[in-house]
């Protein structure tokens, strides 16, 4: 909240019989600095260069002004009584025209600064609140508590600034000196809407995989698909020639997770030398039969536009498909229609949140050949196996498969949670949890690990986000008074 002014406060005798105040100013101050000169006390408070600016020369005025009272006021001839209250009229007349333009400019100045100091400070406010949410609920999952988030649709702020001025006439004969009236005010309203994840939203954001098209977005944002798959994948589900096996991002089941660690290196390795393609490239097969009228244009345009694509296989007989998200070591064009036929064939219906991996052995980097799905988590899932760190069992380092060309710094822990009492000074995340600090610490040189975990958290964070859904609380509108 922005509020404050100039205050000024004088009560000068006199040696010709005026009692009255020369001049009033008053303004209400909250966080000030005071500047005293004799009978004058001056309070400003400015949070902007150019209000301070302005107020300065506010000051300045007014000090001039009372200077040349008390220069003809010790003057005890009783011929410049008149003179002197006359002058002393110039004087304040002119001062208080330029007074009145410096409190303008002041008002101009603070209006946009507190809206820019109030927008940052919202913002901020929102994005620590939200940071150590994330935070406070890993600890939680960690000891078995429930979850629990509180969301911030909106928030709305009414800004209200107002400056006035006139002057005080002189009592009784001429010899009484006008006096400039001045009063500036700020004032803000602020209205946060604060809503407990709870219902339907719970169980959508929280408890449901989440859709293979976020990796993709993700991967967009951040760029490191270890990082990322590590964050967000729960098994590797393989078809081998034996069967399928199924490998588990999971340190308890050290074998799988030491497995799961290596392909996955793999495939960031692929990635990191252009090699592997992430895109829709394969189909999943909603709907085969004959139509009795084919789809027209505008059927078909709208099927693209959800990744559905009509296929006319023979007469009188269609297939609608889905293009689904596949990591593969190849261009579709390079593999003939039969062989994508019977990959369609082979995945003709998998789960939502899972991700199609094929790297062929005939393609570049098919070193390691592989055909099998990404099993996606959900956000609550995410959460718990981030937890496991703190109580539970930590992931350890994995070597990278010999096949592996290009390396780069695969973290032991993918997010390592300080706490009570080996917490860094200031660090970038802390909550409290049954008297225990919990903490994110800062980067620092020569520690990659915490670097690591500060990218690990953003992604985190972002994850979080993309599960936002428009909401029906309605939203007071932003109102700026000047």
């Amino acid at each position: 909240m922005l509020s404050g002014g100039v205050g000024v406060e004088t009560n000068f005798g006199s040696t010709h019989g005026i009692g009255q105040p020369l001049l009033g100013l008053t303004v209400g101050v909250s966080r000030h600095t005071s500047y005293t000169s004799g009978r004058l006390h001056l309070c400003i408070m400015t949070r902007h260069k150019r209000a301070t600016v302005a107020s300065n020369h506010a000051l300045r005025l007014l000090r001039e002004t009372l200077d040349d009272v008390h220069q003809v006021m010790r003057k005890d001839q009783p011929d410049n009584r008149v003179p002197g209250g006359r002058v002393l009229n110039r004087l304040l007349a002119l001062r208080a025209a330029g007074l009145w333009t410096a409190i303008t400019l002041l008002v101009g100045c603070v209006s946009p600064t507190a809206l820019h100091r109030a927008v940052v400070a919202y913002d901020q406010s929102v994005v620590q609140a939200i940071s150590e949410e994330l935070l406070l609920n890993i600890v939680r999952a960690a000891y078995h508590r429930p979850l629990h988030f509180t969301t911030v649709p909106s928030v709305a702020a009414t800004f209200d600034f107002r400056a006035t001025a006139g002057i005080i006439p002189p009592e009784g004969d001429s010899r009484g000196l006008a006096g400039p009236v001045v009063s500036l005010s700020a004032a803000e309203s602020p209205t946060v809407t604060i809503l407990p994840m709870g219902g339907e939203e719970f169980t959508q954001r929280l408890l449901t995989p989440m859709d293979e098209s976020r990796v993709t977005s993700l991967l967009a944002t951040h760029g490191d698909l270890n990082m990322l798959l590590r964050l967000v994948v729960r098994s590797f589900r393989l078809m081998e020639e034996h069967g399928v096996t199924v490998l588990t991002n999971d340190p308890r089941m050290p074998n799988e997770y030491t497995q799961f660690r290596r392909r996955i290196l793999y495939l960031a390795s692929l990635h990191r030398q252009h090699v592997l393609t992430i895109g829709k490239e394969t189909s999943e097969v909603i709907w085969s039969g004959r139509l009795s009228t084919q789809p027209g244009p505008a059927d078909i345009i709208a099927g693209w536009e959800k990744d559905l694509v009509w296929t006319f296989m023979e007469p009188e007989r269609s297939v609608l498909v889905r293009k689904r998200i596949m990591l593969t070591n190849y261009h579709p064009s390079a593999i003939s229609l039969e062989e994508k036929r019977q990959l369609a064939e082979q995945f003709e219906t998998w789960p939502p949140n899972e991700i199609l991996v094929h790297v062929h052995p005939r393609f570049p980097g098919g070193e390691a050949p592989m055909l099998g799905t990404l099993q996606l988590r959900s956000l609550k899932d995410t959460l718990e196996f981030l937890a496991e760190g703190l109580v539970g069992q930590p992931e350890f380092p994995v070597d990278p498969d010999e096949r592996t060309k290009t390396k780069a710094y695969d973290a032991p822990l993918l997010l390592h949670i300080e706490r009570d009492p080996e917490i860094s000074k200031n660090p970038a995340v802390a909550v409290k949890f049954d008297g225990v600090r919990y903490a994110l610490p800062v980067g620092t040189e020569g520690d990659p690990q915490r670097d690591w975990s500060l990218r690990v958290f953003t992604l985190l964070y972002d994850l979080f986000q993309m599960t936002v859904r428009p909401t029906n609380v309605p939203v007071p509108g932003i109102a700026i008074t000047k």
